[in-house]
């Protein structure tokens, strides 16, 4: 795989290194469907990047903007992170990187909060 960072179907955000848009799906499902009737006796297949040190982690959140989804989305990620800050504090005692971490965790949340309240 090698995303263009400004390679997104809408013109007005940049996919980032680590995520694709529907128009890398499209691309994967047309691979992986030519795969299937061209190559049937295939049983694995390995996607791997064309740029150094970069992986996949997954959809790029901004083409989710305006939809249930991205509501969804953003609501278990406030959860997600407040549980953190909360399981940061209550093992971390005193470790200032524990508490560092969860300062992110609760801003993260709170991010996170606000963007399912305006995504709606």
């Amino acid at each position: 795989m090698d995303v263009q960072e400004d390679g997104g179907l809408e013109p007005d955000y940049r996919l980032k290194l680590n995520s694709y848009d529907l128009g890398v799906d499209i691309e994967l499902a047309d691979a992986v469907q030519r795969l299937r009737f061209e190559h049937p006796e295939t049983r694995t297949v390995v996607i791997t990047s064309l740029k150094e040190r970069v992986f996949c982690a997954g959809a790029n959140i901004f083409m989710l903007r305006g939809s249930p989804l991205h509501t969804r989305t953003c609501g278990v990620c406030a959860d997600i992170c407040g549980q953190c800050a909360q399981d940061c504090d209550r093992v971390g005692g005193g470790d200032q990187q524990m508490k560092q971490c969860a300062d992110i965790c609760r801003r993260c949340a709170e991010s996170c909060r606000q963007m399912a309240t305006t995504a709606a």
